[in-house]
């Protein structure tokens, strides 16, 4: 998302979750995430997708 420019993506992944709870891999997490939950408030979960199959569409302003 680039608020500035308000364009972005809207991405759907399909395929089984599970919840990320090796010590590491959510350390890893935490350092590198770039995203913030809309909703607002601390989250305490990561959850990890392994897509079957991904879609998406790009985001415009309706000008474009």
């Amino acid at each position: 998302m680039d608020e500035a420019r308000s364009v972005g993506w809207s991405v759907l992944a399909v395929g089984r979750a599970s919840i990320v709870t090796e010590p590491d891999a959510v350390r890893r997490l935490l350092q590198h995430a770039h995203a913030t939950p809309w909703a607002g408030g601390a989250r305490a979960m990561w959850v990890s997708i392994r897509p079957r199959s991904l879609t998406g569409r790009r985001i415009t302003p309706a000008d474009q």
